[in-house]
């Protein structure tokens, strides 16, 4: 409630007993009770609760034949005499906002038990806190070698400490859609890890390894006439069932780019920088993105698709192949990777020019 401004206080509906219990655990202001049968075992015996607003005592029955309906009769004691308006001045905060800020409140306590694993070192809790979030998904020998590996016995003591909490999805309220958390903390953390070094293997955990599969997607899609139609139409859906390069991953891996750099450039504690980042800066994300990683170069956007696509380089030919394996992603051609790096340069400029 705290996190939804004050503006809301909890009630609890129910026999006395549970309205008794409810509220002396401190999990609700007042009670409206289902007191009008004494045979429910929570009523039978049972005083009325302290914090009592509403007593449901009888049923009234009205009208006849097909309008007959029955009425419960309520008593109130003035704790509490309900609402009869709302004020349309007031901005209430959406069941998405509430979610983003539970996981921010689970960051923060993430980064305690990082920074004190890390003896005080931000650059490292930073790290670690990437690590906790992945770590359920993304653990395999692949993310070991782009993001580094994980340290169990610091996820260990987190799961110890904060009871194996869910991780929720962090909410976009500009295109309105969830953004998975582990597949952010993994890009995040190979940027972290990798710093200025092995650009590629940044790049494979992040946008490159979506844009491979779009690539595999797109040289088998039917309905299209060519690999540049189907990738144009697969990177970025928002219907993340017909994409393995959705719109959620496009922006995981856009977000984690920004959010990488900012951390590399002006070392601070994740915590603080996902919450600033995600009240201000989302908007303009893909416009960050394409100078962060592109100098703001359309050019350079597509050659470095081709690049990671198609290359036959030491290196980003066993890394492909490493990644293709692992996600089974449809072999493809030079020209059909030509094809999709320029349906990538040609949809992120769009990105970049409707901000």
């Amino acid at each position: 409630m705290n996190n939804l401004g004050s503006i809301y206080k909890i009630g609890v509906y129910g026999p006395r007993a549970v309205c008794i219990r409810v509220s002396e655990r401190g999990l609700a202001t007042t009670s409206f009770v289902s007191g009008m049968s004494t045979g429910y075992s929570g009523n039978l015996g049972y005083p009325l609760p302290e914090n009592w607003a509403f007593d449901q005592i009888s049923t009234i029955s009205i009208g006849s034949g097909d309008g007959y309906i029955e009425i419960d009769n309520n008593i109130k004691s003035g704790r509490y005499n309900g609402e009869s308006k709302v004020d349309p001045q007031v901005q209430y905060p959406s069941e998405p906002d509430m979610a983003n800020h539970i996981f921010f409140d689970l960051v923060d306590k993430i980064y305690d038990i990082a920074f004190a694993h890390a003896g005080g070192n931000v650059s490292r809790a930073n790290i670690l806190v990437c690590q906790y979030l992945r770590s359920k998904t993304y653990f395999s020998d692949l993310w070991d070698m782009t993001a580094g590996p994980l340290d169990e016995e610091f996820i260990a003591k987190a799961d110890s400490q904060l009871g194996n909490p869910p991780v929720y999805e962090v909410y976009d309220p500009k295109y309105k859609i969830d953004i998975g958390v582990p597949h952010l903390a993994a890009t995040l953390n190979a940027v972290l890890h990798q710093g200025s070094n092995n650009q590629v293997f940044v790049d494979v955990a992040g946008w490159a390894g979506d844009l491979i599969s779009a690539a595999g997607d797109s040289a088998v899609a039917e309905g299209f006439d060519s690999a540049y139609d189907a990738a144009f139409h697969l990177i970025g859906h928002f219907d993340e069932s017909k994409s393995e390069f959705s719109m959620s991953d496009f922006i995981a891996d856009v977000d984690a780019v920004n959010i990488g750099n900012m951390l590399l450039n002006i070392p601070q504690p994740i915590n603080g920088l996902l919450r600033y980042y995600y009240e201000d800066r989302y908007s303009v994300r893909f416009s960050l993105f394409y100078e962060n990683r592109f100098s703001g170069d359309p050019n350079l956007v597509q050659s470095q698709g081709t690049y990671v696509l198609t290359s036959s380089e030491a290196g980003i030919l066993e890394l492909r192949g490493l990644f293709m394996d692992r996600f089974k992603v449809p072999g493809y051609s030079t020209e059909q990777g030509e094809e999709v790096a320029r349906a990538f340069k040609d949809i992120l400029v769009q990105l970049v020019n409707e901000e």
